[in-house]
């Protein structure tokens, strides 16, 4: 019976994190930002305490792509600092994660994880965008936009792409041929409008 109620206890929590309602968004990716406040790294959280109002879907992609970044930072940057910022601004919720930590291409290529496309899988459901570099002065930035209005989750105009940017020397995208002297790579994803029937 015990595993079954932490079984549904888990269910709840992957569908909405508790402490979306008890501390809002700003308050929740705080606490989870300290949790990540340790062996040498420092975070810090730059949000408005009231944030616009925002669904229920947005708030929980920006509270998972914010945790998985910062998961990353401690599993693979080897960074010392960690700066998560929300804002809103013309009709979208802007968030940046950015460490300054060893960067995408360190130790070689490599192929991105779930995680990465994790955080652009969420963004793009919402009808938003994710991109993530290695600026030349080196660390990584997340860097996602999203629509703050629900009737816009998952629209993009006829014959767009969508895409996820990743940005460093050498950072391959999986499924595409990369020649390693690249400096950005880019997977795009043409979706042919539906005709109206």
């Amino acid at each position: 019976m015990e595993a079954a109620l932490s079984d549904i206890r888990r269910l709840v929590y992957d569908l909405r994190p508790p402490a979306l309602d008890e501390l809002g968004l700003a308050g929740a990716i705080r606490e989870t930002a300290a949790r990540y406040d340790t062996n040498g790294l420092s975070t810090s959280v730059d949000a408005p305490e009231r944030l616009p109002g925002l669904p229920a879907a947005v708030e929980v992609a920006i509270y998972r792509i914010v945790g998985e970044a910062l998961a990353n930072v401690v599993r693979h940057a080897n960074a010392r600092s960690c700066a998560v910022r929300l804002s809103a601004s013309d009709g979208e919720l802007l968030v940046e994660v950015s460490d300054d930590g060893v960067g995408l291409s360190a130790g070689g290529a490599r192929v991105p994880g779930v995680g990465l496309y994790s955080m652009r899988e969420r963004a793009e459901e919402l009808g938003g965008s994710c991109r993530i570099e290695s600026p030349p002065a080196g660390g990584t930035r997340v860097f996602d936009r999203l629509p703050l209005e629900a009737s816009s989750f998952g629209q993009r105009a006829p014959g767009k792409s969508k895409e996820c940017v990743a940005t460093a020397p050498g950072f391959p995208t999986r499924g595409v041929g990369i020649d390693p002297g690249m400096t950005k790579t880019r997977a795009k994803i043409h979706e042919n409008p539906k005709p109206d029937v």
